[in-house]
């Protein structure tokens, strides 16, 4: 068996959950895990998120709502490009859960 270089990841099958998992670092050194049925589709995803991170475009995954990144970008981009009074009605559209 091939021994891995640093920075590949890995895919193992998960004996508990009958799963096969994915496990990689991104460039700041965070383990990330995900699990699937199919071996094939998780080596797929092993290299995708392989080749995101050594690009440079991978984005961790977030626990962040779409209300909340809502509110985040209007706040961010928004504020000062829109009246006010656009502004507070797009924020109050955000914060109760429209968007």
């Amino acid at each position: 068996m091939k021994n891995r270089k640093h920075g590949e990841g890995s895919v193992s099958f998960d004996n508990t959950r009958k799963k096969w998992q994915v496990a990689f670092y991104d460039i700041d050194g965070k383990r990330h895990y995900k699990r699937f049925d199919d071996e094939k589709i998780a080596r797929e995803y092993l290299i995708e998120q392989v080749n995101e991170v050594n690009k440079g475009s991978f984005i961790a995954p977030s626990k962040l709502t779409v209300g909340e990144w809502s509110v985040e970008f209007l706040e961010t981009y928004k504020r000062n490009s829109v009246k006010a009074t656009t502004y507070a009605h797009y924020l109050d559209q955000a914060r109760h859960g429209v968007v």
